[in-house]
């Protein structure tokens, strides 16, 4: 039995994905959802400007969104590129022009 770095399952085989090998649910949800993380990084943000990456992961977290650092990274860089987010220095928000 392998373990799956992303959730913790026993699974038989595993999908590298990311960086690091996952299970075939997990490398899924990824596929499926990256719009669903960006979604949340922007809700978290309006709420609560001005947060680090690990904040922003731990906030996910606690939300039931497990999300590996580099998952994040790609997600908030492709997030600043189309300007949906800002960052200044090593914190992310959201201008308030877009919160509405």
């Amino acid at each position: 039995m392998n373990t799956c770095k992303m959730c913790g399952a026993q699974v038989l085989s595993l999908v590298p994905k990311k960086g690091m090998e996952i299970c075939s649910e997990c490398a899924a949800k990824i596929d499926a959802e990256p719009e669903a993380y960006e979604t949340a990084i922007i809700f978290f943000l309006k709420a609560i400007p001005l947060k680090t990456p690990a904040e922003i992961n731990a906030r996910l977290a606690e939300q039931g969104i497990k999300i590996a650092n580099s998952t994040l990274y790609e997600t908030l860089s492709r997030l600043v590129n189309h300007g949906r987010i800002k960052k200044s220095g090593p914190h992310y928000f959201v201008e308030a022009s877009h919160c509405f």
